[in-house]
């Protein structure tokens, strides 16, 4: 399944820009998946590409556990596919720690009203809701979103965070 969970309300605020040099965690935007994982310290391996598993069009080239926000949570690392630079990561708590890893956000970057919109997965799937919260890191500028897909009744299939220097891109 290809994964591009994208809003057309939100993406359409975002724009797309280069790369910042600051980076989130042990990383820096602009890294190649070689330098991820050395910098990682044994938490992150490098994975081949999967034309399957994408992400607004980048490639999974890394990925391993990451202790974020006090709760170890898997962790994706995407790299533009032409130069193979990081440029977004995708950060999945389980389901079981959904509502913990929005309450460590908030307490972390503050309270914000969630941006909520249809979300389609597949043609066979009923339409549920998509709830986002979007931050800016005041220490790097990074851009930190929580994401969460419900079904129509309120119940949470995923959420994850996306964390990037400029937003998900616009294309």
């Amino acid at each position: 399944m290809t994964l591009r969970l994208v809003s057309a309300g939100l993406a359409a605020a975002f724009f797309a820009a280069s790369p910042a040099a600051a980076g989130w965690e042990y990383t820096d935007w602009g890294m190649t998946p070689h330098e991820v994982v050395a910098a990682a310290n044994g938490e992150v391996w490098a994975t081949e590409h999967d034309p399957d598993n994408v992400l607004y069009d980048y490639q999974q080239l890394a990925r391993g556990q990451v202790k974020y926000l006090g709760i170890t949570m898997q962790v994706n690392f995407y790299f533009d596919p032409d130069d193979k630079t990081l440029r977004m990561i995708d950060i999945l708590p389980t389901v079981a720690d959904c509502d913990k890893a929005l309450e460590k956000a908030e307490a972390a970057f503050g309270k914000v009203d969630p941006e909520i919109s249809p979300l389609w997965l597949a043609d066979d799937l009923p339409t549920m809701r998509q709830d986002s919260r979007i931050w800016e890191d005041a220490a790097t500028g990074d851009e930190i979103e929580f994401f969460e897909a419900k079904m129509p009744e309120g119940k949470t299939l995923l959420c994850k965070f996306l964390i990037s220097p400029d937003g998900p891109p616009t294309d």
